[in-house]
């Protein structure tokens, strides 16, 4: 067990003197217990979960994304709570910039403010969701619909996958759930933003422009994996 207080049930037993009896309230330990489950279900793998900005290599060609990341992530949760549709970033440019990482390490400071996440590789979503077509017809909607009424969503490397009618239209059904719901959306990609028109199709691209628009960042700089 994780905690000996409430032997994990999350629950704390106490004598309550106005009342007279025992009352169960909730222990400490399922603030941080909630917190978690969110990285554990956000689809982060285990060992990018501690990232922070600490852990990025800042160079002259990536500082534009640092700086945008960091201003950004100073603004939570004041951005989140906002009542409007651009609530995103676009964190955009040549492969191996470090956008991805930028990525998670926003998602990590969403889930220590308590708000759940959920991080997708979209090259690996539209395969999941290809597959589910072949199980129930509720397996594809249940997966969509968790796309569409998550808080806060990250699409890693968006427009990568092979763009088929069929494609398009699973981007639309969840991008425009989401931009009519006023959710936070976050987005990396290696293509502008006329290239995922061509992908993705205008109207996924115009809403996502929207809902990013303060907030992106076109970098062209060296592969920092192939020239460090």
């Amino acid at each position: 067990m994780d905690c000996d207080v409430c032997n994990d049930t999350e629950l704390e037993v106490v004598w309550d003197d106005e009342s007279n009896d025992w009352i169960a309230r909730s222990c400490k330990c399922k603030a941080q217990k909630s917190i978690n489950r969110m990285f554990k279900n956000s689809g982060i793998d285990p060992e990018q979960r501690g990232y922070t900005l600490k852990d990025y290599k800042i160079t002259p060609d990536n500082k534009e994304l640092f700086d945008l990341a960091k201003n950004y992530m100073a603004e939570l949760p004041g951005i989140y709570n906002q009542s409007h549709y651009n609530k995103g970033v676009a964190l955009m440019g040549m492969v191996g910039t470090g956008k991805t990482m930028l990525a998670t390490i926003i998602a990590n400071e969403f889930m220590k403010h308590g708000i759940p996440v959920v991080f997708v590789i979209t090259a690996d979503l539209m395969a999941e969701l290809r597959q589910s077509q072949f199980g129930e017809a509720r397996d594809l909607e249940e997966r969509i619909k968790r796309l569409v009424t998550t808080p806060v969503v990250f699409f890693d490397d968006i427009g990568k996958e092979k763009a088929t009618e069929w494609v398009q239209d699973q981007y639309f059904r969840i991008v425009d759930g989401r931009y009519r719901s006023k959710l936070t959306t976050i987005f990396t990609t290696n293509l502008s933003f006329k290239e995922l028109s061509t992908r993705l199709g205008d109207a996924v691209v115009s809403r996502l422009y929207e809902m990013t628009k303060d907030r992106q960042v076109i970098i062209k700089a060296k592969d920092y994996r192939k020239f460090g």
